[in-house]
């Protein structure tokens, strides 16, 4: 290698951990989810009624540079398990779609759930979009 050449990477290292990384992942583990799509490469997401802890969730991505959509269930009630439940709060639902961003948040917040979850297999490296996968 020479100076000036490109390298693919995956992800950018991240520093280390700190409790509010755990605790993110420890949230991870309680209230999220992960899936594959079919199209595209993975989510990962997590709901929570509107309040103190979305905030922190919105905050701990915003301030982290994680690129993520909020998504609102707005619904009174539901029927589930022939049970109603009423709700008086929305449920937001906050969803981490770049596949970089994902094994970031594995790599740094250790989610005991999704650690040997290789929801990845089969998909194209991050940045193939984006353009952002290339560094001198």
């Amino acid at each position: 290698m020479q100076v000036g050449d490109v390298v693919r990477y995956v992800v950018f290292p991240w520093e280390e951990s700190t409790l509010e990384d755990y605790w993110f992942g420890g949230l991870i583990d309680g209230e999220g989810t992960m899936r594959k799509k079919e199209r595209g490469g993975i989510e990962l997401s997590i709901t929570q009624v509107d309040g103190p802890v979305l905030q922190r969730v919105i905050d701990y991505v915003n301030k982290n540079n994680i690129h993520y959509r909020l998504e609102w269930d707005k619904r009174k009630y539901g029927i589930f398990d022939g049970k109603k439940h009423f709700r008086k709060l929305p449920v937001g639902r906050i969803v981490i779609h770049r596949m970089a961003d994902v094994f970031n948040i594995i790599g740094k917040c250790r989610p005991s759930r999704f650690i040997d979850k290789l929801c990845w297999e089969g998909k194209s490296l991050p940045g193939r979009n984006t353009g952002l996968a290339w560094s001198k």
